[in-house]
């Protein structure tokens, strides 16, 4: 009974430091994809190639939008 619980225990510490893990990666995602998707536009617009402006530029304004709306909740 007792190894029970001492498993039950690692269990809840493993699963909380991996909720932690996920929470942290979810907060940089989208301010990584912000930071690549800059130095994409900035091709772009050095390679005057359309596609990687507008593709950059959606990634650009979806992670903003993602940042927003975790902020302002």
């Amino acid at each position: 009974m007792e190894n029970k619980k001492i498993i039950n225990e690692d269990i809840k510490e493993t699963a909380f430091t991996f909720g932690i893990i996920s929470f942290v990666f979810l907060i940089l995602q989208p301010v990584i994809a912000i930071f690549l998707s800059a130095i994409g536009i900035y091709r772009g617009i050095n390679e005057a190639n359309k596609l990687y402006i507008t593709m950059n530029a959606c990634v650009f304004i979806t992670s903003v939008y993602l940042i927003m709306s975790m902020l302002l909740r």
